[in-house]
C-alpha cells in the first residue's frame, strides 16, 4: 500500500552542490592533479610499512599511498580487502540502505512552484527539477528517489 505524500510549505533553504557542466564534473574536479590508471580492477589492498599497496588484475603493482578511498558497497568490497583485516572489518560495520531511483522525462515543464522537494509520508522522498540544474538544456527531466522502506521492500518483491 503507498501513502499518500505531502509537500511542506516551509522555505528551509537546503545547499546542494551541482557539478557543471554535469555531474562528472566534480569528481573530475577532485582527480585533476591526480594520475587516473583506467582499466585496472584492483583485486588486493594491503598495507606495507605503513603505506597502501594495490595490486590489479594482471598482477601490476600500484604503490605506495597515504590513504586508500573504497567507494563501492562493502559486499563487492570484501574480495579485494581479504588480505587486509582491519579494513575489512571496518567496511563490515557500514550498514547501506536501498534507494530505487527514477528519472522522467516530460514532453513540456511541470507548473510547478518549486524545483526539488523533500515530500514526507510517501513512498518518494526526494522529488527535483534535474534541468533546474545550472547549464542543464533539453527536455523537463525530473529526479525521483524512492524512501529506503519501500525500495527495500520493493527491490525485494515484497511491494504490493
Amino acid at each position: 500500500m503507498i501513502k499518500t505524500g505531502r509537500l511542506s510549505d516551509e522555505k528551509r533553504v537546503t545547499e546542494r552542490w551541482v557539478g557543471i557542466p554535469a555531474m562528472d564534473a566534480i569528481p573530475a574536479h577532485l582527480a585533476a592533479k591526480i594520475q587516473i590508471e583506467l582499466n585496472a580492477t584492483v583485486v588486493s589492498v594491503t598495507k606495507n610499512n605503513g603505506r597502501w599497496q594495490l595490486i590489479d588484475q594482471h598482477h601490476k603493482v600500484y604503490e605506495p599511498y597515504d590513504a586508500v578511498i573504497v567507494a563501492v558497497p562493502p559486499p563487492r568490497a570484501t574480495d579485494f580487502l581479504r588480505l587486509s583485516p582491519k579494513l575489512l572489518n571496518r567496511i563490515a560495520k557500514v550498514e547501506m540502505e536501498t534507494c530505487l531511483a527514477v528519472m522522467a522525462a516530460f514532453e513540456k515543464p511541470l507548473d510547478l512552484p518549486f524545483d526539488a522537494a523533500f515530500i514526507h509520508l510517501s513512498a518518494v522522498r526526494w522529488a527535483a527539477r534535474n534541468n533546474s540544474k545550472p547549464r542543464r538544456s533539453g527536455p523537463e527531466c525530473w529526479v525521483f528517489h524512492a524512501n529506503a522502506e519501500w525500495s527495500q521492500a520493493t527491490y525485494n518483491g515484497k511491494d504490493d
